[in-house]
């Protein structure tokens, strides 16, 4: 495994020594700059993780110099040292992006610590800018996931309105991912930075109507208004009155249904004005069993998603689990595929998922197996009832107290959070009495 980077630049060539032994000895590959200029190359090509600045400048010219290199390198820990402690030089030089400011008469241990906790820092902003880049990909193009021809299709389309006003309709089988496209249309919108509204037809039904519309409108410039057909033909009617009073508001509709608008209109479960009146394009969403070319595509990045969000390792997919995702119809389309993996991750025993891994449905029904499997899975239906029974017995001797539980069963508290998710159990349902659903019996999401 490759030893991460760091940077060191000191003019005094048995400190500069000093510092690269103890960075080696911390397993970091050490590299030295002879000047700026050589900084900031080493600190864009060889993205360090830890960069060293033992200089004897004045602290307003080390703060210029580090805030430079910040930028070259934002996920870099940066440690500065100064000839004394002083703490208005120190504030300058923190403020600037220093992480530790340490003052040259520092002792071994102390340098060691402070390259410890500068590794860390850097870890975790480099956790971080991937999570903003996994944000940056699920918001973007890149988040319609899929090499089939239909998303080809979307990502044209979405890209080609990017910059366009006029109502969007989008429709597809639930589960489908049209939420997802909407936010994908309103983050490639010249005005992405406005806010967005996404409102449910069973909300606006809830409340009057002109005082319901006329709150999302003023809350966002992108309204997301789920299931139109579902609103009763008398909101409909007085929706289709209330659109053109907001014409003068710079707001972007989206608009979602189940089936294709024009066909629902022609059985009467849309109201033909308001085809007319937000007249637009039209993006049809197409299940997961017409496209499953696109199943292993989106496995992966879902994998890769939750993974990161969790700090689990990453696994790897056995051949046959992605057989078994290719041979299934998905009837729920993208959103199971999601809880497929998810599950999957929660309950793989090694660094492979494995078809046994997957909910029931997935797996295949009358699959040959071998004994070795067969014994497999009958311990892990036996650890997994243990599991349950005692989770359950401990977290309602404590009344869903996380703390109190892991203390008692003697492991980390994440460790117990981690089992209780497998399982689908919440500490708060043992804070009030209330019958617990296993996840067999919950009622499946729209």
């Amino acid at each position: 495994m490759a030893r991460p980077e760091a940077v060191i630049f000191c003019r005094d060539a048995t400190d500069r020594e000093r510092w690269s032994n103890l960075l080696q000895s911390e397993g970091f590959a050490p590299a030295a700059a002879a000047n700026p200029a050589e900084l900031l190359d080493l600190a864009r090509t060889r993205k360090p993780r830890v960069i060293v600045f033992d200089l004897p400048d004045t602290p307003p010219a080390l703060a210029e110099l580090l805030e430079r290199t910040a930028r070259a390198a934002p996920a870099a820990a940066s440690l500065a040292v100064l000839e004394e402690e002083q703490e208005n030089a120190t504030r300058l030089l923190s403020e600037a992006g220093a992480v530790l400011v340490l003052p040259r008469s520092a002792e071994e241990n102390l340098r060691r610590c402070a390259v410890a906790a500068a590794a860390r820092v850097a870890q975790e902003r480099g956790s971080l800018q991937e999570l903003r880049r996994l944000e940056r990909r699920r918001v973007g193009l890149e988040g319609i996931v899929g090499k089939s021809a239909a998303m080809e299709g979307v990502r044209e389309t979405v890209e080609r309105l990017a910059l366009s006003t006029e109502p969007v309709w989008i429709f597809g089988e639930p589960g489908t991912g049209k939420t997802l496209v909407g936010r994908v249309l309103h983050e490639s919108w010249g005005r992405a930075e406005a806010p967005w509204v996404r409102l449910a037809a069973e909300e606006l039904a809830k409340q009057p109507l002109e005082r319901g519309l006329l709150q999302a409108v003023e809350a966002g410039r992108t309204l997301l208004l789920h299931h139109v057909e579902s609103l009763p033909h008398g909101l409909q009617e007085r929706l289709a009155e209330e659109v053109p009073r907001h014409r003068h508001r710079a707001v972007r509709w989206i608009l979602t249904t189940l089936e294709e608008p024009r066909r629902l209109a022609e059985r009467g479960r849309l109201d033909p004005r308001l085809l007319e009146l937000l007249a637009g394009t039209s993006i049809y969403l197409p299940p997961l069993r017409e496209r499953l070319e696109d199943v292993p595509l989106l496995a992966y990045a879902f994998t890769e998603e939750l993974c990161l969000l969790n700090a689990w390792p990453l696994p790897r997919f056995a051949r046959e689990t992605i057989d078994c995702m290719l041979h299934y119809p998905w009837p729920g389309n993208v959103r199971e595929l999601r809880h497929a993996v998810e599950q999957a991750l929660l309950v793989a025993g090694g660094p492979e998922l494995r078809p046994e891994d997957l909910p029931s449905p997935v797996r295949p029904r009358e699959a040959p197996r071998a004994e070795a499997q067969r014994f497999r899975e009958a311990k892990r239906e036996v650890i997994a009832h243990f599991e349950l029974r005692y989770l359950e017995r401990l977290m309602a001797r404590h009344r869903g107290n996380v703390t109190a539980a892991a203390r008692e069963a003697g492991m980390l508290r994440s460790a117990l959070q981690r089992l209780l998710r497998k399982h689908h159990m919440r500490s708060a349902d043992f804070r009030r009495p209330r019958e617990r659903l296993h996840v067999a019996e919950r009622p499946p999401q729209e």
